[in-house]
């Protein structure tokens, strides 16, 4: 059982031989200890699954290493190979092996067999309690063959087995089920923002005795996040401490280095919705629950202080935004967008590029399939593999070149002017950078998951969802029924949107707007003549319109379709003249 007496001793292995992402970072020079943070770990991990989340510089990796010291912890930092379940089982038996009953000297098994490999060692025993830190967790790509295999070991790992997600923002793993039977831990920026006592410690060590008043000036300038106050006190080491204040008060914005950072790495990885609502920080709290509680929980937004309460930027983020510090706009570098609900179509400023320009086929098939896979890298062997199975990858090299240039220049025109390509490559991946374009299927999940969530609350949700319907065209890449890599995204996105016309059937019909819960109905019908909620739904709008005739023909319609699948039709209470039914 996990409680503050089951720490035993951590496996042993040898810091020289194991890699570097098998292990945790070491500590950080002037590294304040923190025991109210260890006492909140030491309380979260008697739960089966912690998701520590938070943004860039909060200081997820020093507070899990620091929290690991002494303790039986298992380590892995998670990068773009780890979309490979083979790889990413070989590391994680890698690092779990000190732990396990009966490990294996090195798995070796095919690439197919990953998940029965770690299945295998895990069944067979741990010799002691361990906790499994899975560090930059948000690398997962969505729907991806290791996501899956993440998945299962949370819903079922070991009863000595505990599994630490530290995240930018929310990992692609199904967390919902653990959430709701009182089995994770949410921790999040939050639990690891510096108090004044936690900076003037830290000012203490790196800068050497201080006046008391510092620290409060340091602690308001940055907000209490770590990788500020570091970044300042770096700027400010040619300068006795005595003379930051005076520093500070000139520097309007902060130092140039922190400015920097919080360009490249929080408002360069911001989605473009975010950036126009931090954009407005002074109505920030307008944003609606949904956003607003995901910018807090990574950090970006604090809760405020005095008789409102109302919420406020991380004080660096305002000071990069209100000096007007250069941030990615994304007006040039989204000038390129895609369709994919319906059919493929790719438009550059808002028009389809010429079939003329598309000098190869196989470059719009690249940019499907890096579509189906949303953004994820994909490896430059399995591209070529799909692109032209059978051969030998150690001949195909320059050809994959020809196709990626000839994509991007049908993505940016043959000038190359005016943006950035969302076409991303490096010499072991290809990927899609979904910063830099719209993706229409991307675009619809998001309203469909911003609408269900406020209908989940409750409250007039009507609008939202109407707008999340309109926004689905059809079925993803219905140009490629039966390609198997189009499949999981495909049926998501219509599994989403029948949800969508579920909710808005009934959301529209507690408003009042018969029109739209009867559309929202047939619409349903169309993908399922078989659907009870739809045919009800129906039913009931047309009787609030007072279409009774319809609504009795209607409801025949219903009452012979179930009894084609031998389901007992149900007495619609609404519409009196279906109290008896037909035979």
């Amino acid at each position: 059982m996990f409680g503050a007496e089951w720490w035993g001793t951590s496996g042993e292995q040898d810091p020289v031989t194991v890699p570097g992402w098998l292990r945790p970072p070491a500590l950080p020079d002037a590294w304040v200890a923190r025991p109210e943070l260890t006492r909140l770990l030491d309380s979260a991990v008697r739960r089966r699954v912690i998701l520590l989340l938070a943004g860039a510089g909060w200081g997820k990796s020093t507070a899990l290493a620091a929290w690991a010291r002494g303790r039986p912890v298992a380590w892995l930092t998670v990068d773009e190979d780890h979309q490979l379940a083979g790889r990413f089982v070989r590391d994680l038996l890698t690092t779990l092996r000190p732990f396990l009953r009966a490990p294996q000297p090195e798995w070796t098994a095919p690439a197919e067999s990953p998940r029965a490999a770690l299945l295998d060692a895990l069944n067979a025993g741990l010799r002691e309690d361990v906790v499994l830190v899975l560090d930059d967790a948000h690398q997962f790509a969505h729907e991806s063959a290791t996501a899956h295999l993440v998945d299962h070991l949370c819903d079922r790992a070991p009863g000595g087995l505990r599994i630490v997600l530290a995240a930018r923002h929310e990992p692609a793993v199904r967390l919902h089920r653990l959430r709701g039977r009182g089995q994770l831990s949410d921790l999040d920026a939050r639990a690891l923002r510096m108090d004044e006592e936690s900076v003037a410690r830290f000012l203490s060590l790196a800068a050497g005795p201080c006046d008391p008043g510092l620290a409060g000036l340091m602690a308001g300038c940055t907000d209490g996040w770590p990788a500020a106050l570091r970044l300042t006190v770096d700027a400010l080491r040619d300068t006795p401490p005595d003379g930051w204040p005076g520093l500070l008060a000139k520097v309007h914005a902060g130092p140039q280095v922190l400015m920097r950072y919080v360009r490249e790495e929080v408002l360069a990885k911001e989605p473009a919705e975010n950036l126009a609502l931090l954009s407005r920080w002074g109505r920030v709290e307008s944003a609606g629950p949904g956003p607003l509680d995901d910018l807090r929980r990574r950090g970006l937004v604090l809760d405020g202080t005095g008789p409102t309460a109302e919420p406020r930027l991380l004080e660096p983020v305002r000071r990069c935004l209100a000096a007007e510090v250069p941030a990615p706009t994304r007006k040039d570098s989204r000038r390129v967008s895609f369709r994919t609900l319906g059919g493929f179509q790719v438009l550059r400023d808002g028009r389809a590029v010429p079939a003329a320009e598309w000098k190869s086929a196989k470059a719009r098939q690249v940019l499907k399939l890096l579509l189906a896979r949303r953004g994820a890298p994909v490896p430059r062997e399995q591209l070529m593999d799909f692109l032209w199975p059978g051969e030998a990858p150690d001949r195909l090299g320059n050809r994959l070149s020809v196709v990626l240039s000839a994509t991007r220049t049908a993505l940016l025109g043959t000038r190359r002017c005016g943006g950035e390509s969302p076409l991303v490559a490096d010499r072991d991946a290809v990927q899609l950078d979904l910063l830099r374009t719209e993706v229409d299927v991307m675009r619809f999940l998001d309203q469909a998951a911003e609408a269900l969530d406020a209908d989940r609350r409750g409250g007039d949700s009507t609008r939202p969802l109407a707008l999340a319907q309109q926004l689905y065209k059809g079925a993803f890449l219905a140009d490629d029924l039966y390609a198997e890599w189009a499949l999981p995204l495909r049926e998501e996105a219509h599994s989403e949107y029948l949800c969508v016309l579920h909710a808005l059937v009934r959301q529209a019909g507690r408003s009042g707007d018969s029109a739209l819960a009867g559309r929202a109905a047939l619409r349903l019908l169309e993908h399922d003549p078989y659907d009870e909620q739809a045919h009800i739904g129906l039913i009931e709008s047309l009787t609030r319109a007072g279409r009774h005739g319809e609504a009795r023909r209607r409801y025949d319609a219903y009452t012979r379709q179930m009894r084609t699948i031998g389901v007992v039709p149900v007495v619609v209470r609404s519409d009196p003249a279906t109290a008896a039914p037909s035979p």
